[in-house]
């Protein structure tokens, strides 16, 4: 069966669509992975902890902070996002950081507070945590919270 000069052109013709609609796809993916890559991205995780060294114990509130972008990003404010949004119960001091702290690209920073006793902290909306460059990314707190009140109730 001998090819002819229609079918070489049908054949090529098809040929050059699909790889041009190939071409065109991969190129528009690789222009969102550039775009992507270039975006911060923070989670903001709210734990509670407890630590001893034997004698001392003390237990309280941490945030765990992992940098999910492929960028340094530089933390300098964390805390609690209260529910009218408009009033921060923020970290002055953490124990286990310092602020402003740098963190390199897929990296975890904590920064934890002593409990405190104050009841407005039961109030709380969501974690936060602001960056030099003037964003800010929230966390859930929702089984936080739960546990936050739960823990409170069993105390009265």
């Amino acid at each position: 069966m001998a090819l002819d000069k229609d079918s070489i052109t049908l054949i090529t013709a098809i040929a050059g669509v699909s790889f041009g609609l190939l071409g065109a796809v991969l190129g528009v993916v690789n222009t969102w992975r550039a775009i992507d890559r270039d975006r911060i991205r923070i989670r903001v995780e709210p734990v509670f902890f407890f630590r001893t060294d034997g004698i001392v114990k003390m237990d309280g509130y941490r945030l765990i902070i992992t940098n999910l972008s492929y960028i340094a990003v530089t933390i300098t404010q964390v805390g609690f996002m209260m529910r009218d949004g408009k009033n921060l119960l923020t970290f002055v001091s953490p124990i286990d950081c310092t602020l402003p702290q740098r963190m390199e690209a897929r990296t975890r920073l904590e920064a934890s507070i002593p409990k405190p006793d104050s009841p407005d902290f039961l109030d709380i909306r969501c974690a936060y945590v602001d960056t030099a460059c003037g964003k800010r990314f929230t966390g859930n707190c929702r089984a936080f919270l739960r546990e936050l009140k739960r823990s409170a109730a069993s105390h009265k």
